[in-house]
Formats: structure tokens, sequence, C-alpha cells
């Protein structure tokens, strides 16, 4: 029998997951979080039914108001679903951003819908009895509550009021915790092999979630205390500064450093979470592994690391050769514990084939060292592409990041998407949980033929209505989408108590440094609202509905950029305001 097809069997209950400490809280890895339909475009029923994707790029309204048109860089960067239904030269179909009445949204663990036992206005509330049972039994019943026009609102939770939540900041960042932990829980679904007794054999993957970057910029403390509450049961940095600050903050998952550490004494910060055996190191080469036993031979330690194992991403890490050279070698090293066997998949978004032929490789190495392997060594391959790929790349453990923060799905190109992924039983839906919003703070008119920002890249065609977006290149919004970007501002509703209406405006001129310009003519001459309507109104700069022309992923492919880079763009400095 080969490694690989032993791995499971080779490690006993308490064995498989070698890395889980023994203060970590036992929780469920299988619960999945049922949600209305939220963001922009999305309605659900109150019966535990699973939300369906509207095939446009809006819900139209009974009046079908017709705001501005999508610029064509947007619209072919849209999914295929939503430009099948709409034309880039025409306009786009606007509506409310809020669904009628009350919504309801309940965590299913192993698709049996609990019913709700506390009630809250603003958000949820676990019963401590039942997660000490290590089962998450909770729903909430959410109420919609008042509103102001200019809000495009989230029926889930309370409202965000900037001047109470984010002080005199012109804009801010919404990262929604719920969201992020139903993106995990369907990322651990997806493990579970179909006809698999799992109370006796528990084939699901262990979640190593990755916050490294300050969790892709999006507040890593927040993030992996969520985590931490979610099933998860590593997460992966890439500093040890990192790592330092998750322990500072109480995170006591084992926490995995991806860069090469060389050094460790006494005085260093991780002292402590490597002395409970929290801390693992990843080895790149059999000099860094000598330098990290003689440091934790003399502190008396044993510190588990993980070989990292380049099969062709040419970037950090050791050939397959060295590798195996270097395993048998660690069970003669007093200071060093093999805990893990990895490598990681350059293409496995847009080129599954060479994700396979990495894949063979590292099996290659597993067969060729045979025994020497020791027992209970958790082997991951496994990023957020992959795991959405195929079950035979999630092994032991999986290692997702952008797929937790709802981006991976739509850069899947080419190849095989997972069994049940369009719609089986098993199909996670990874939503973003990121939004980021700003007010219009100027509005004025300029006339036909009046040129727009630095350089004059823009000539108006028509009297036009402009609105000043207090947000820019300073704050993470790329100077590419200059001309190229959309931005949608939430107009007032028809009557006092109406929903706001949504407007997809278009970047204007060059972005600047701390401000943008946006056009509301059509808008507002389809609402027939005066100008002055349009001051103070919310513009949300990245939606977290994925099918929205202003979704992270979409305004990403338009600059030929990647979602990564634009999550980490977000300035620190921005207040983030965390939802759930």
């Amino acid at each position: 029998m080969t490694l690989r097809n032993a791995e499971l069997s080779n490690a006993d209950a308490t064995s498989r997951v070698p890395f889980v400490s023994s203060d970590a809280p036992e929780l469920p890895t299988s619960a999945m979080l049922s949600t209305p339909g939220v963001g922009l475009d999305r309605r659900t029923s109150l019966t535990g039914a699973k939300p369906m994707m509207m095939s446009s790029l809006v819900v139209g309204t009974p009046a079908g108001d017709q705001f501005d048109a999508v610029p064509q860089s947007l619209f072919s960067a849209l999914p295929s679903h939503v430009r099948n239904t709409a034309d880039a030269g025409t306009d786009t179909t606007i509506s409310p951003a809020v669904t009628p009445a009350d919504h309801m949204f309940r965590l299913i663990h192993r698709s049996s819908i609990r019913k709700p036992r506390h009630e809250t206005s603003l958000k949820t509330r676990s019963n401590p009895v039942h997660e000490k049972l290590g089962a998450l039994r909770f729903a909430a019943v959410v109420q919609r509550p008042a509103m102001p026009p200019s809000r495009i609102h989230d029926p889930r939770v309370a409202q965000v009021d900037p001047r109470k939540d984010v002080g005199d900041a012109p804009s801010w960042v919404e990262v929604d915790l719920d969201r992020l932990a139903e993106n995990a829980a369907g990322l651990l679904a997806v493990t579970h092999v179909a006809g698999v007794d799992q109370e006796k054999h528990n084939d699901g993957a262990v979640l190593c979630g990755v916050v490294k970057k300050n969790a892709y910029g999006l507040g890593a403390t927040h993030v992996a205390r969520k985590l931490q509450r979610t099933g998860t049961g590593m997460l992966a940095v890439y500093s040890p500064g990192e790592a330092e600050e998750l322990a500072a903050a109480g995170i006591t998952l084992p926490l995995l450093v991806l860069m090469p550490v060389t050094s460790f004494d006494r005085t260093d910060a991780l002292y402590r979470c490597a002395a409970a055996g929290r801390l693992h190191l990843t080895l790149h080469r059999t000099e860094q592994a000598e330098q990290l036993d003689e440091a934790f031979r003399r502190l008396g330690l044993k510190m588990p690391v993980h070989i990292h194992v380049d099969t062709g991403m040419t970037r950090e890490g050791m050939s397959v050769d060295e590798a195996a050279a270097l395993i048998p070698m660690l069970t003669k090293m007093p200071g060093l514990k093999l805990s893990g066997l990895m490598t990681h998949f350059a293409t496995a978004d847009n080129d599954p084939a060479f994700a396979d032929e990495q894949h063979e490789r590292f099996d290659a190495l597993l067969d060729g060292i045979g025994d020497a392997l020791p027992r209970g060594v958790a082997l991951h391959v496994a990023n957020s592409y992959a795991t959405l790929r195929h079950r035979r790349f999630h092994r032991r453990l999986i290692r997702p990041g952008l797929g937790l923060y709802g981006y991976a799905q739509p850069a899947l190109t080419e190849g095989e998407i997972i069994a049940g992924l369009d719609g089986g039983d098993h199909t996670p839906e990874l939503l973003p949980v990121v939004r980021w919003c700003s007010r219009v703070v100027h509005v004025r008119d300029a006339p036909a033929g009046a040129t727009v920002g630095y350089g004059a890249t823009f000539k108006l065609k028509r009297d036009s209505v402009l609105g000043v977006v207090s947000a820019g290149y300073g704050d993470g919004y790329p100077l590419a989408l200059s001309n190229k970007g959309v931005v949608r501002v939430a107009l007032p509703g028809d009557g006092d108590a109406a929903p706001p209406r949504l407007a997809v405006c278009r970047v204007r001129g060059k972005v600047n440094m701390d401000q943008l310009v946006v056009d509301l003519t059509k808008a507002l001459q389809q609402t027939k609202l005066p100008k002055e309507a349009a001051l103070g109104c919310e513009a949300e700069l990245y939606s977290n509905d994925p099918a929205a022309p202003n979704a992270v992923h979409t305004l990403a492919a338009a600059i030929k950029s990647h979602p990564y880079e634009l999550l980490c763009r977000l300035n620190p400095r921005l207040p983030r305001v965390y939802l759930g």
C-alpha cells in the first residue's frame, strides 16, 4: 500500500490531527450557515430553501427604472450567467436594495434545520450549553430597523451609522464575519466524501485558514476569532510578527508560519506559544532545519515543522529530492518533529492540468519515501482553488485563503470543478465578505465639452451632473479604474418610507488620492430628483454581491488585476466595521 492511500488509515483518532493543541476548543467542522438573500439582487423564502441568484445585474422594480449603463470593460468581466441576460450597450435596471419584510437565517448542522430559539433585533446569539456540547444550534430573527433613504441595507444586521461606528471617516469597510463562517463551513462540507460513515471514519479534511497580511487586509484578529469559533483547526500566517499578533490577541489555534524562520530563543515573543505546542514552522531547506534543531535543542523544546516541497511553483520550498533526503534526517533531530508535508499549486485556478502535474510529483515523493514518513504527518496541498476542483487534493488538510473571503469561485476556469458545485447537496456558495462604502460629498453641474480631472482624460458629451465621492487611490481604490470603474449610489426612494434606489454610476476622469468623480446624470433624470438629493447619499465602491458590476472580482478583471490585490490595497486607516 502506498503512503498516499494509507495516510488516513495510518493515523488513529488522536493522531489524525496532530497539531490541534489540548486546550483548543472542540467545534463542529460540518456546520453550514444558510442565509437569506443578502446584497442587492437576492431573494429567499423563510422555509430554509437555498437562496437563488437572480439572472440580472440587479432586481428589477415594478417601475423598471433605467439608470446608467455598465461599461463594456466591466460587462465583459461579469459572470457568464449575468452576461447572458444583459447587454453592455443598454441601460441597466436598478432596484431597491432592501428585500421586503423581516428575514430569518438558520445555522444548519449536518443539513438539519433548527427552529429559532432566540430573537434579537441586532445580532445572533448562541446557546453556551450547545456550544459546550460542540454543536452550534442557534438561529435569529432579524428585524428590519428604520433606515435613512441613502442606506444600502443588509437585512441581517443592524445598519451601520458612520457617525457612530466610524466617526468622521469619509469611507469605511464592512467585513461580514457571518459570511466568513458560512464560507468556512462550505469549504469543509465538500471535503466529506458522500456515502462515508462520518461518525466512524471522519474523512473530512481539517481546515487551515490563511490569514496572512492581516487576513488579506480585513483584520486578522477579528477574522481569526471568528474562524476559531467555527470549526477551523489551524491558521496560517506568513511571518512570526503576524503570529505574534494573533497569539497576543488570545488566539489558541495552532499557528503555521510559512516564511523561512532560522532562529529562535527564549526571549522571543512566541516562546510561550512554542512551549505550548501551538507554533508550527515551515522548512524550506536542509540548512534551515539544522539551524532550528540546534535552537530548539537548547530550549528543550520539540518544534513541529512542515516541509514545503516545491513541485512547480518555483518560489519558496525545497526540491523533491532534497525533501526525500531530509525526511529521514528529521527523525535524528531531537529539536524538531515532522508534523506536515506540503506543496503549493501555481495554476489551480486556470490551468488544472499543471496542478495535476504538481500533484503527481508530490505523490511520487510519497511513493519514494515509503515508510520513512512518520505516522500522523499531515499532508496538505489544496489552496482554495484546488479545494473546489476535486477531493483528491484535499488530503488531511486544506489551506483556503481567498475562498474564505468569497472570491475564489469566479476565478475558476477550464477543467473540472468538484461534483455538486453547481447545485449538489455539498455545494458551497462562497459569498464575498467585503463591502466598501463612502458618501457623495459634493454635487455640481458641468457643461458639455468640459473635461474631468487630472490630465483631462474624459470630456463630457452632454450637460451633466457630477458627484464627488470621498475615496481615492490613497484609500486603496485603484488608479487603473479611472474611466473604467462603477460605483453604486443609493438615491432616495419614492416616498419618505421607501427604500433607496440604487444607481450604477460610472467613474469619470482619473481617480484622485482622496476622491473620485461619478456621473449622476441619468440616475437623477430617471428618478426626477434634484441634484441636491444625491448629496450625502451612500456610495458603494466594492459590493458584497457577487453579481454586482462593482463586485471586487469584476473590477479586478476589468483592470487585469486580482481580488488579492484589491483587498490588500485597502488602506489600514480605513475603519473596519465587523458585522456578525
